[in-house]
């Protein structure tokens, strides 16, 4: 009887989605996508909907669905990375490492991009979430540090350094006219050892030139093994699939979202906070400075039919009004807690009628929706 069923669902697009699906390899992807989606779907691009543009696709309910998940893998979310993991999955992207065993983990294929500490999570929601928060995890694990300004006055043999960042699996790169060693931190640790004892030996009036063909005491795959160590253990969590969080002991993890990126699990909310404070004010206190996102409460989500789900309605009400006037982006997303799994009165208050699209705020009978022009509420604050 669903199959009957016709819909349009609109997927908003990032301008860094629209951009990719402009580019010749997205465009392969998304033909590739409309092949391998269900007889009867229709995918089409709008690229003059809203601030960007967004994806509509058309077909019976289910299918679209099918649909959902297959664009879901083509336009995947990016992270923002510290130098330090950025430099470290570039270095290992060929071989074995951070970025290979991140993607056997999740099943989430990671694109590093070149030009920015950046990085695109292709894959399904799920997967990207969860691959998210191992790189999260990498963040805690991944240093780095500055070569001594003694060493190169020394000008050593670019061969040596480049041995030494071989043999200790580092990056060494130049950053504002300092040398950099970037890595983990055992890693980073050895190198700084290394490139201390070239100091010394400097200083006693050795050739350090005859250094460059002298092996150093580390081995290069050993020491790759001992930087994954921490993470090599959850291989075995996730051969039946994810049990439990990479990164935090009860069973949460932290990702940093968009609002528009989580649904409501509520058809209305409440216009106050329990504290009595109304949503619109703490709205007009942060656009005017009064308060910082942090002063807010950290929002809960969870995975709830292949979706993020708040379970904190009002403050995605909140976070959804400042990512529509700018004061939430990309750039400044917000930190939300993952629950490993939904609390078990979850489905019980799982009231949405429109998967989530939407809320209409009590008393006010105003719309707050995950799409700007559909928002009425709070509206008038900002025209």
């Amino acid at each position: 009887m669903d199959e009957m069923v016709n819909l349009t669902v609109q997927m908003p697009l990032s301008e860094q989605d629209l951009r990719a699906l402009k580019h010749t390899r997205g465009r392969r992807r998304l033909r590739d996508v409309e092949a391998k989606c269900p007889p009867g779907v229709l995918l089409k691009l709008n690229k003059d909907y809203g601030d960007y543009g967004v994806l509509e696709i058309s077909g019976p309910a289910e299918k679209v669905q099918m649909a959902q998940k297959r664009v879901e893998e083509c336009t995947g979310p990016i992270k923002e990375l510290s130098s330090a993991v950025w430099y470290e999955l570039l270095r290992t992207r060929k071989g074995f490492g951070a970025l290979n065993l991140i993607q056997k983990l999740t099943g989430c294929r990671l694109h590093l991009e070149r030009n920015a500490s950046q990085v695109r999570l292709l894959g399904s929601a799920h997967a990207a979430a969860w691959a998210s928060a191992l790189i999260g995890n990498l963040e805690e694990m991944c240093v780095e540090a500055r070569v001594p300004a003694e060493l190169l006055s020394i000008k050593p043999d670019q061969k040596l350094l480049s041995r030494i960042a071989c043999q200790t699996s580092v990056t060494l790169c130049f950053q504002e006219s300092e040398l950099c060693v970037m890595g983990f931190r055992a890693a980073v640790h050895n190198a700084m050892a290394e490139m201390q004892r070239l100091v010394r030996l400097a200083r006693s009036g050795a050739n350090l030139s005859d250094l460059v063909d002298v092996d150093f005491p580390s081995n290069s795959m050993e020491q790759e093994v001992q930087n994954l160590a921490p993470l090599l253990p959850l291989a075995h969590e996730w051969a039946d699939g994810p049990k439990k969080s990479p990164v935090c002991p009860d069973g949460a993890s932290y990702l940093h979202v968009l609002p528009s990126d989580i649904a409501f699990c509520h058809d209305t909310v409440a216009p106050d906070f329990k504290n009595g404070r109304s949503i619109l004010t703490t709205l007009l206190d942060l656009a005017s400075g009064d308060i910082s996102l942090r002063d807010v409460s950290m929002m809960e989500v969870v995975f709830f039919q292949d979706r993020l789900h708040s379970l904190s309605n009002r403050r995605l009400c909140l976070y959804m009004l400042c990512e529509h006037y700018g004061l939430i982006d990309k750039r400044v997303p917000v930190k939300v807690r993952l629950l490993e799994k939904p609390p078990h009165t979850f489905k019980n208050k799982y009231t949405t009628t429109c998967r989530g699209e939407w809320v209409r705020v009590r008393r006010d009978g105003r719309i707050c929706s995950r799409q700007r022009d559909e928002t009425t509420f709070g509206r008038d604050l900002f025209t």
